[in-house]
């Protein structure tokens, strides 16, 4: 079975690459009220989480969990006011951080 390594995948980007999302603004509401996840009670957890802080996080606790949610969460069905455009928001956000992850590894590696 073929998965993703997010966490080698955010190791490789490394502090440099967090602190570009953060100066370029690329990612605010994805960093400061990021993602959280919908429990099968129909509950958010956690209720209100802290600011994404690392490249770790970004990568985990944001693009990957809007990814999950997306694909597997279901939560797509409508939900508190404001709700649609906040998911609009996290899923362009998201897809941003993973561009500019990829242009920012591409170079990062050396040249043969």
């Amino acid at each position: 079975m073929a998965e993703a390594d997010w966490d080698l995948f955010a190791k490789d980007l490394g502090t440099r690459f967090f602190e570009h999302v953060v100066a370029t603004e690329i990612a605010k509401t994805l960093i400061g009220h990021p993602p959280r996840r919908l429990l099968a009670n129909m509950q958010w957890s956690p209720p209100n989480p802290a600011p994404l802080a690392n490249v770790a996080q970004l990568v985990i606790n944001g693009v990957c969990r809007v990814r999950n949610s997306y694909i597997h969460g279901g939560k797509f069905t409508g939900g508190p006011e404001g709700q649609w455009e906040r998911d609009a928001t996290l899923i362009a956000e998201a897809h941003v951080v993973l561009k500019d992850a990829m242009d920012f590894a591409s170079r990062a590696l050396p040249r043969t």
